[in-house]
């Protein structure tokens, strides 16, 4: 018996079978040129010969991502485990006070007061009635907040990071993102979303 005329889809290429011989392989690439039953197409059964490259390298970007956001809670850790640093500053002993204004060490010397160079230690104290924070210098306490007038303080780390938003790291989903259509499911009491119908393919019913 004759053997059946093999006929090309309409609009396949030359440069499109090469494409698909490079991606799936000879025999997958002429079973998607031909005109034939999908039931029997190759490529159902047959998945891209770089998927598994494509997956290694989706994971180790991924790996080097959370690497990156633990190296940043790390470096975060150790910034707000830092209550106290040593620094230079001024004392005027009429005044006595500590500060580390060069405008204010110009005042109190045109007053004819004595400044001295002295090294103390900068801190960070939190009113407990506003939250409004402040640096000070040689424990030296303000009597009072200057926003609230509180007299309660506690010391702070110098610097803090905010956390209100969530970390990037745990928005990420061990296999990617999940129900993407989430918000097609209807919720009593809400107005239901806009349908939509997709687009029908050559696979549809199988």
């Amino acid at each position: 018996a004759p053997k059946p005329k093999l006929v090309a889809k309409k609009g396949v290429t030359a440069a499109m079978v090469r494409k698909w011989e490079e991606e799936f392989g000879k025999k997958v690439a002429v079973q998607m040129a031909l005109d034939v039953d999908p039931r029997k197409d190759l490529i159902r059964k047959q998945g891209s010969r770089f998927q598994g490259i494509v997956d290694q390298e989706r994971k180790a970007k991924r790996d080097r991502r959370l690497a990156e956001l633990e190296a940043e809670d790390d470096a975060q850790e150790k910034m707000e485990a830092v209550t106290s640093i040593k620094i230079g500053a001024y004392k005027c002993r009429q005044c006595a006070a500590t500060f580390d204004s060069d405008a204010t060490r110009v005042l109190c010397e045109e007053k004819g007061h004595t400044v001295v160079r002295v090294q103390v230690n900068r801190t960070r104290w939190e009113c407990s009635g506003c939250r409004q924070s402040q640096d000070v210098l040689d424990r030296e306490l303000p009597s009072h907040c200057r926003k609230c007038n509180a007299i309660a303080w506690k010391q702070v780390p110098l610097r803090r990071v905010k956390r209100e938003a969530p970390m990037e790291r745990d928005m990420l989903l061990p296999r990617g993102e999940e129900l993407k259509f989430v918000n097609s499911i209807h919720i009593p009491g809400q107005q239901a979303g806009k349908k939509f119908r997709e687009a029908s393919e050559d696979y549809s019913g199988l």
